[in-house]
């Protein structure tokens, strides 16, 4: 064999088991030219425990996203192929080998492993050769039977018809050329591995599956996390096949899933009616038949499964595969429900669109559960920080379009926003609903928070450092024209003697030869000493802001601050408008933030001319919409969009949110009932009437089925889905007063569960913002006594 190797391991906070993992494929009985580990967002060591387990390359990486890490690392890989393991999982010592093989072998350009449950089982890489309980979990036994099952029957029966559903993620090999041909790892998904081994079969890309390569991995063992885990996978199957469904055009993939959807359509209605015929006593020989059919099934699946567990684990596996795999079934009938009979989803906003943090704005893919953003309360009219999660589709269909001078909002037609009207006031509406003439929330002042600052004094010193200063070894030095800004040097003056600074004057004439007008030749420079001095220069790096100012200081220092900024580096216009310039991306998004979080409204954009960066700031709290037109009535236009939709879900509903630099408050989708999410899409006349029609004709065979057996509740039932169900899939239109209430007000949000301290402590990367070498710590105190009786019930007073 000829194959170079290079094995790519993401982890996500593996540290229990990243060494164990590296150790197995050091072992490995094919040679592997190069270890590469992905640490992405990790808040323990696995970083460096890789490093110590003798890992080649150890990547840390912030993208809070498993596809986005290893992309962050497969372009540099030269080697013919590229073999991926979990963090959480190892293979055999033969496990490489037996794939390289295959894919050298038959020609492949991508195949995976076998993989079972590590709990449980005797494996490799563990000190007491056991690893977890002596006896597995139920789950765990259950994904057992699964899995050995797949190895013996469902994933062969793929191969054979060449349409392997899912190259596991877990354990996989590609040749480095075909998973670089189809640009990287996809992402925006919930199933990343599901996403890239539909885009290799679109490429034409020859798929297979190594049944006899094993590797172990670390299965749910509890019923809640198994359940996450379930919903997670269901909803990205749905989403993973509405993407790619060009490709359900080939028999091949249709085959596979369309199999896969008729056994789970048909087997609850098979199996009530079956129940139905055994209490009532109908049509016993068909119960014989169903009962015997299933003896055999048993039989078959638990001698299958044996040959891969043994007979003592596939009997012990066989009644909590049973169990599980009816709850596995319910979960994904609930997902096609949702994802494709009633095309919904659970985004609100484009991709462009953008989340405030405590570290400043955030696009989707750079964000996870449990990450603060800026929440708004429309009950109390206030910003604060809200744990939220996370939710992405991927979609083509019509947004609702707002684009105006302060605001640039693309929305879905079910999207909440928080709207003030004439005839009802403040209240919730839905995007599809909402009209020109309403005015939507831009800004909002931030709910009191128990912060410690400098003083105004001191904050507006540091302002003008920022603005106007530099640092000349152990001294702050500030520069100003005499001539031009008397007042701006007097107001340092004060400054200075206010928070009792070292410091003295120093005067210099700037050469006659300067392109300058005469009374700018003529400098002050404020020197600066001392601990003031200290102070200046360690507080931010030199003409930079960073977060722990912006969102760590009260609001009166804050607003000190950008006063003394926008005078030293900006402009003061009629109508309390500000300007803020800057040549430094970075500063001018933390101005932005910073006068958010003083409670204005601020735009920031590039000039094209000589790229500088202006960040506008004003009182203005709403905006009223209107067209691209200018016209103020009449419904908002939409346009078509392809792309990612997101949503970020917090208890009040509303957060602030900015796109194309312009922030605004949005709402989201999500309807505030506990365990529920609304939809985003509607569902088009178009299926509306092709659902229509399925029901019609299969109420129909129902009836004509129920007439001849002589089942009176079969022919009930083909009559309601023949007749009911159509009948509710018509779009019905009635009054004015109707129409407005087919959208309910959102009901209260349940509570999300926060820290049992005051403060919530972030580990803030300064390196998207400043030096790569630099992290802090920002500790930021948020409400955690805020309850369903703060929610917003519609009509907000």
């Amino acid at each position: 064999m000829s194959l170079t190797v290079t094995v790519l391991v993401p982890a996500h906070n593996e540290a229990d088991t990243i060494t164990r993992c590296i150790a197995a494929v050091r072992a490995s009985t094919y040679p592997v030219e190069q270890i590469i580990v992905v640490a992405d967002a990790c808040t323990d060591n696995t970083a460096q425990l890789a490093r110590d387990a003798g890992a080649d390359l150890v990547l840390e990486t912030d993208f809070q996203d498993k596809a986005a890490a290893q992309n962050a690392a497969l372009w540099s890989i030269t080697t013919d192929l590229v073999i991926g393991f979990d963090g959480d999982t190892w293979p055999d010592a033969d496990c490489i080998r037996l794939m390289v093989e295959h894919i050298e072998r038959d020609g492949l350009d991508a195949t995976c492993s076998t993989i079972l449950p590590a709990q449980g089982a005797v494996v490799p890489y563990s000190k007491t050769g056991l690893l977890g309980r002596a006896q597995a979990a139920f789950f765990t036994r259950s994904r057992r039977f699964a899995y050995a099952l797949g190895r013996r029957w469902w994933r062969l029966c793929q191969a054979k018809v060449g349409r392997i559903q899912v190259l596991t993620g877990a354990c996989y090999a590609f040749k480095t050329a075909a998973i670089q041909g189809i640009g990287g790892f996809p992402n925006g998904l919930i199933t990343a591995d599901m996403d890239a081994t539909w885009a290799l079969h679109g490429a034409g890309y020859r798929l297979d599956y190594t049944g006899d390569a094993l590797a172990w991995t670390l299965d749910p063992e509890d019923f809640r996390t198994y359940r996450n885990q379930m919903r997670r996978w269901s909803s990205g199957y749905y989403q993973n096949m509405a993407k790619h469904r060009r490709q359900l055009k080939n028999w091949r993939s249709l085959l596979v899933v369309g199999g896969a959807i008729f056994d789970l359509v048909s087997l609850f209605f098979t199996e009530g009616y079956l129940i139905w015929s055994a209490v009532t006593g109908t049509h016993p020989a068909l119960l014989k038949a169903f009962v015997f059919w299933t003896a055999v099934h048993t039989v078959v699946s638990t001698a299958l499964v044996a040959t891969v567990v043994g007979v003592r684990e596939a009997v012990l596996g066989v009644i909590p595969y049973t169990l599980v795999n009816y709850y596995n079934k319910w979960l994904y009938l609930c997902g096609f429900v949702r994802e494709w009979v009633l095309g919904r989803h659970y985004a609100c906003v484009d991709e462009k669109t953008e989340a405030l943090t405590p570290y400043g704005w955030r696009r989707h893919s750079e964000l996870k559960d449990g990450d603060l953003i800026a929440a708004y309360d429309a009950e109390i009219d206030r910003l604060y920080w809200e744990p939220a999660k996370f939710v992405r589709y991927d979609v083509v269909e019509q947004l609702v379009a707002i684009e105006q001078t302060s605001t640039s909002q693309r929305l879905t037609e079910t999207h909440r926003v928080f709207v003030d009207t004439e005839k009802r006031g403040r209240h919730v509406k839905l995007a599809g609903d909402v009209s020109k003439g309403c005015k939507v929330p831009l800004s909002a002042p931030w709910e009191p928070l128990e912060l410690t600052g400098p003083g105004e004094k001191r904050a507006a010193l540091l302002g003008w450092f920022i603005a106007e200063g530099w640092r000349d070894g152990n001294q702050a030095v500030i520069s100003q024209s005499e001539t031009v800004n008397p007042h701006k040097c007097q107001a340092i003056r004060d400054l200075l003697d206010a928070v009792g600074a070292d410091w003295r004057e120093r005067r210099r004439d700037r050469p006659a030869g300067a392109s300058l007008a005469p009374g700018e030749r003529v400098q002050i420079e404020f020197v600066i000493q001392g601990e003031i001095a200290e102070w200046l220069t360690s507080v931010v790096p030199p003409k930079s802001l960073t977060p722990d100012v912006v969102f760590g200081w009260p609001e009166a220092e804050c607003r000190a601050l950008l006063d003394a900024l926008v005078d030293g580096d900006g402009h003061r216009r009629e109508g309390n408008r500000l300007a803020f310039v800057q040549k430094d991306r970075g500063t001018a998004e933390m101005f932005q933030c910073l006068a958010i979080r003083c409670g204005l409204h601020a735009t920031i954009r590039q000039r094209e001319s000589d790229g500088v960066w202006w960040v506008y700031v004003n009182t203005k709290r709403w905006v009223s919409l209107r067209g691209r037109n200018g016209e103020g009535s009449g419904p908002l236009p939409r346009e078509p969009y392809e792309g990612v939709v997101w949503c970020p879900m917090v208890r009040t509903g509303f957060w602030m949110a900015r796109r194309n630099g312009k922030p605004f408050i949005t709402g989201n989708s999500w309807t505030g009932r506990q365990g529920r999410k609304t939809v985003i899409t509607p569902m088009t006349l178009r299926r509306r009437w092709a659902l229509g029609q399925i029901s019609v004709v299969a109420g129909a065979l129902a009836m004509a089925g129920g007439g001849y057996l002589g089942s009176g509740l079969l022919f009930a039932l083909g009559a309601a889905l023949a007749v009911v169900v159509p009948l509710a899939l018509v779009p019905w239109r009635g009054t004015g007063k109707r129409r407005a209430d087919r959208h309910p007000a959102p009901a209260a949000a349940p509570a999300v569960d926060l820290p049992d301290d005051d403060t919530v402590r972030l580990r803030i990367p300064l390196a998207k913002l400043l030096d790569p070498e630099t992290e802090q710590t920002l500790t930021l105190p948020i409400p955690h006594q805020r309850t369903a009786a703060h929610q917003p019930d519609g009509i907000i007073r």
